[in-house]
């Protein structure tokens, strides 16, 4: 499946799944599609980096502070 680099970047970050049925192939969100794909059938996802994840945020700011790293005892 030929994708753009935005498409790539999605599909990375788990915005974005890949389904097969038959033997075709579909970019679907993962937000509103896969996860009623994976409670029918899980088999359905050829590709989907965001099982197990929190929903990724398209923020360009989240990159940049993903590098500093918060301690788990932090009290506000």
């Amino acid at each position: 499946m030929l994708v753009t680099d935005a498409v790539r970047r999605q599909l990375s970050k788990g915005v974005l799944a890949i389904a097969v049925h038959d033997t075709s192939y579909a970019l679907i969100p993962r937000a509103a599609a896969a996860d009623k794909v994976e409670a029918r059938d899980p088999s359905m996802l050829a590709l989907d980096h965001g099982r197990g994840k929190t929903p990724p945020s398209d923020d360009p700011d989240d990159d940049y502070y993903s590098q500093f790293k918060v301690p788990d005892d932090l009290v506000w």
